[in-house]
């Protein structure tokens, strides 16, 4: 009988380090694709009416206006796609400095600074969009690029973080 007792605990020991080894990788597959998911919500992206066709809806663009803005809106659609992609690799490369036990800080400022350089050649890139935008409309199609751009040049998110009571509670608004 003891030879049974041990085979039949020794098989449950490895049914439960199976079942603790599925929930373990299921764990950290679900971490990867929540992060993947949450950096490309981070990364810049232009809201609602800003993508070429709903703009154009949008700003109700004659024929001769959709000829001109098209050239506009394939131009900046490839220049933001590659400073996004090259942003998204710098916060990726930050972060995984900063996880190291002994994360390099000169390393880490030199790629807060290519953020900030990547970010300024962004905001760049789309002022200027504007601007070529903004000279195809008339004043009524003004006014509705104006605020099409609105929440693309200001930020109304409140502090993003704030302390609550005594104790230091961070909430990412």
């Amino acid at each position: 009988m003891r030879a049974e007792q041990k085979v039949k605990f020794l098989t449950w020991g490895v049914v439960v380090l199976v079942l603790l080894n599925v929930s373990t990788i299921a764990t950290i597959i679900y971490h990867i694709q929540t992060e993947k998911k949450q950096m490309g919500l981070r990364s810049e992206r232009y809201p609602g009416p800003l993508k070429g066709r709903e703009l154009m809806e949008h700003l109700d663009f004659t024929a001769q206006q959709r000829e001109s803005f098209h050239s506009h809106n394939r131009d900046f659609m490839e220049a933001i796609s590659d400073i996004n992609r090259s942003l998204n690799e710098s916060r990726n490369n930050l972060f995984a400095e900063l996880q190291k036990a002994k994360p390099d800080t000169i390393k880490c400022n030199l790629i807060s600074s290519d953020i900030g350089r990547l970010h300024k050649a962004l905001k760049i890139k789309t002022y200027r969009f504007y601007l070529e935008v903004k000279k195809i409309c008339n004043e009524e199609q003004q006014a509705k690029l104006n605020r099409a751009f609105a929440p693309v040049f200001s930020f109304d998110g409140g502090q993003q973080f704030r302390h609550r009571g005594r104790g230091h509670h961070w909430n990412n608004d």
